[in-house]
């Protein structure tokens, strides 16, 4: 009679135990990967709000020079007010958006910058050396959205898989976006029109 006691304790035991440790790692593992999405968005956040700074200086030195260019102006201005709005919504989904809009108003200013027929070669100059700092920002940013989607591609694969599927519906994880943009062939380069 005691062996089949405990048995009959040692079973249930052994399976809650199991179950314990099973929840106690799969959760821990979860959290990790949430973490490192976590992480890699706030790596993208920061260098997005480095470039946006560049953008405030390249607006503020080549004022008096864009007059002429309120196209041109107006995009890089409307680029920098979606930013601050989709910093405010703090959605993954704003902050792509204003991440293209962005990247357009960047290739469209640096389209104007080396142009032949930009009427100001100091303009032209002063958005270059930006330009520099742009480019060497842009790369970061490349890196930072590549590091994220690898985080999030492992976090997303991570919550679907058997059996932390299990746990990820107890504790309520969730699908985290791709940080997706659009590619080159997609974005139209408008060039500023030039005063005859």
């Amino acid at each position: 009679m005691k062996k089949g006691l405990i048995i009959g304790i040692a079973i249930p035991t052994v399976i809650a135990l199991t179950f314990g440790i099973m929840t106690w790692s799969s959760y821990n593992s979860l959290v990790r990967a949430e973490k490192s999405v976590e992480l890699a968005s706030s790596d993208i956040l920061t260098a997005l709000t480095a470039r946006n700074s560049t953008l405030t200086n390249i607006l503020s030195a080549v004022d008096a020079y864009l007059d002429h260019e309120s196209d041109l102006y107006e995009m890089i201005t409307d680029a920098r007010t979606q930013y601050f709005d989709a910093i405010e919504s703090a959605t993954t989904q704003d902050l792509v958006e204003a991440d293209a809009l962005t990247s357009l108003a960047l290739t469209n200013l640096f389209a104007f910058a080396v142009s032949e027929d930009n009427p100001d070669p100091q303009a032209a100059d002063l958005i270059l050396s930006y330009m520099a700092t742009i480019e060497t920002q842009e790369y970061i940013i490349k890196n930072a959205r590549e590091d994220y989607n690898e985080a999030a591609n492992a976090y997303n694969t991570d919550i679907v898989l058997f059996p932390k599927i299990l746990f990820a519906k107890m504790f309520g994880f969730e699908e985290v976006p791709m940080w997706k943009m659009t590619s080159g062939e997609d974005i139209v380069i408008v060039f500023p029109e030039q005063d005859a």
